[in-house]
């Protein structure tokens, strides 16, 4: 008598899938409706898909995925901010936008409350700053 293989239990690899990005989805949808669609860093207004890095919009963590997993899908972890914004964020390329609590200048946690923008030039200097 052959064996039969045991049936497998619980979601498949494709629902899983499917439910990772539904969740993913709604996140992105819920800090661009919070965010009206705004970069929070400079005001301008924010698109989907846009030929250029100072017009497409991302949701830009505010603590690490990878230190903070179970906040992947906190909205109020994020802000939406310019593809451009997010990469200096990020301290790549040349200058560094910092994101800060406007009333203690600790890191910000929260992007549900304000945040302070800075952007610093290499050697320090202050390019622009913006609370929102």
């Amino acid at each position: 008598m052959p064996l039969a293989h045991p049936k497998a239990t619980g979601p498949t690899k494709r629902q899983k899938r499917s439910k990772k990005k539904a969740k993913a989805d709604a996140f992105r949808l819920a800090v661009w409706t919070r965010d009206q669609g705004m970069d929070r860093a400079t005001g301008q207004p924010l698109f989907q898909t846009a030929p250029h890095m100072t017009s497409r919009g991302n949701c830009c963590h505010l603590q690490s995925k990878g230190s903070t997993p179970e906040r992947r899908y906190d909205v109020a972890n994020a802000v939406l901010m310019s593809e451009l914004n997010h990469i200096l964020s990020d301290h790549r390329g040349g200058r560094v936008l910092k994101l800060t609590d406007p009333e203690t200048g600790d890191p910000a946690i929260d992007g549900n409350k304000p945040i302070r923008f800075t952007l610093y030039t290499k050697d320090g200097k202050i390019m622009w700053t913006r609370v929102s």
